[in-house]
C-alpha cells in the first residue's frame, strides 16, 4: 500500500480525538449511573474502565481500526483492561508522527498501563482460584445427579486441575446439590487443592412442556407450521396438526407477526405467521437437518428481538438463592434482560 492510499496521520489524529471525546462523555455518563451502587472503593476505577470500554464497543470503528493498522499502530482490539490509556497512547504516537506534541494525552506510565491487566488477573484468581502456571485459563466442569454420590469422580476432577465445579439449578434440587458440595469439600481436604462451587440460577426459562401431533410423521421441515400455545384446549385445534405448549405462556402475549422463535438454541428457527388469543402460529424457516427435526418436550425456546416482560428472578430462583448464598462461592445468572 502506498502512502497516497492511506488516511493521513493528521486525519487519523482528528478521528482519534473525536473518538476519545465521545467515549469519555458516554463512558462517564454510564459510570455515573452505576456509581451509587458500587460499595467497594477500589472497584470504582474498574467500573470506569468498563464504562469506557462499553462506550467504545457501541461504536463501529472497523474502518478506523484498519487505517491505524496500516501505520503500525494499535487497532484498539485488545484494550479491555486499559481502554482510555490505549486511546491516549495512540493519540500520542499520531501527534509525534506529524510533529504536533499534545501534552494533554501523553503516553501513560508503563506501570499504570499494565495495572488493569494485573487487577484482572488478581480478581480472576480470587474468583476462580489459583490457575496452574502451565495454563492460561481456569477449568469449570458442570456436574449433576449422576456425579452427586460419586466421590471418587469428583476427587479425580479436582486432582486433574478443575478450578470450578458448576451446579445448574435448572436441574435436580438441594439434596443432590448438597451431596455434590460435600464431596467437593471432602476432596479439597484430602488433596490440599481448592475448588470453587458455582451455582447457576436458572431464571425464567421457556421450554416446550408438551407436544400434540395429528401428523403421521412428527418431524418438522422448512415450511411446516405449528401452533405454539398457552394451553392444550385451544380455539384453533382443528386447523393445526401440530400443537406445542410453552412453559411460560405469558411470553406469547409479547409476540407479534414476524417475531423470531428458536427451538433448542436454533435447531429449528421460525417466524410468527399469525397471532391468536391463545397462542401464535409459527412457520419454520430453517432446520438443523435437511430431513427435519422432531419436536421434543423439555427443549428450550428463545425469542430473539422480542422484549419479554418477565421477572429476572422467579419464585424458584429465590428458593435456590437461599441455598446458594449459604453454600456457593460463585452465583451465576443465566437470564439477563438488560
Amino acid at each position: 500500500m502506498t502512502l497516497k492510499n492511506r488516511t493521513l496521520p493528521t486525519d487519523l489524529l482528528n478521528q482519534m480525538l473525536e473518538l476519545r471525546q465521545d467515549v469519555y462523555e458516554d463512558g462517564m455518563s454510564l459510570y455515573k449511573r452505576w456509581k451509587k451502587r458500587i460499595d467497594k472503593e477500589d472497584f470504582h476505577g474498574s467500573a470506569q474502565n468498563l464504562a469506557f470500554y462499553i462506550a467504545l464497543r457501541r461504536r463501529d470503528i472497523r474502518d478506523l481500526q484498519d487505517e491505524l493498522s496500516t501505520w503500525g499502530l494499535s487497532s484498539l482490539g485488545r484494550l479491555e483492561s486499559r481502554t482510555m490509556s490505549t486511546i491516549d497512547a495512540v493519540i500520542s504516537t499520531l501527534s509525534r508522527i506529524i510533529g504536533q506534541d499534545i501534552e494533554k494525552y501523553d503516553y501513560p506510565e508503563s506501570s499504570s498501563f499494565q495495572f488493569g491487566r494485573y487487577i484482572l488477573q488478581e480478581r480472576a484468581e480470587e474468583l476462580f482460584g489459583e490457575i496452574l502456571p502451565e495454563r492460561n485459563t481456569a477449568i469449570m466442569v458442570t456436574v449433576a445427579k449422576p456425579e452427586a454420590g460419586d466421590y471418587q469422580a469428583i476427587k479425580e476432577l479436582i486432582e486433574s486441575g478443575m478450578n470450578v465445579i458448576r451446579i445448574n439449578c435448572a436441574h435436580d434440587g438441594p439434596e443432590v446439590w448438597q451431596k455434590i458440595i460435600d464431596n467437593v469439600r471432602k476432596a479439597e481436604a484430602e488433596t490440599g487443592k481448592t475448588c470453587k462451587v458455582s451455582m447457576d440460577i436458572a431464571g425464567p426459562k421457556a421450554r416446550v412442556n408438551w407436544v400434540l401431533s395429528a401428523r403421521r410423521r412428527d418431524r418438522v421441515t422448512v415450511g411446516t407450521s405449528y401452533f405454539l400455545c398457552k394451553k392444550m384446549e385451544t380455539s384453533v385445534e382443528a386447523e393445526n396438526e401440530l400443537k406445542v405448549g410453552c412453559s411460560l405462556p405469558q411470553i406469547l402475549d409479547n409476540l407479534k407477526v414476524g417475531s423470531r422463535v428458536l427451538y433448542d438454541d436454533g435447531v429449528i428457527e421460525g417466524k410468527v405467521e399469525s397471532v391468536a388469543e391463545d397462542g401464535v402460529v409459527v412457520r419454520v424457516t430453517k432446520t438443523h437437518r435437511p430431513r427435519g427435526v422432531r419436536l421434543r418436550v423439555d427443549k428450550g425456546l428463545n425469542f430473539p428481538g422480542t422484549k419479554l416482560r418477565l421477572p429476572v428472578i422467579t419464585e424458584k430462583d429465590e428458593q435456590d438463592l437461599d441455598f446458594a448464598v449459604k453454600h456457593a462461592d460463585i452465583i451465576s445468572f443465566s437470564f439477563i434482560k438488560n
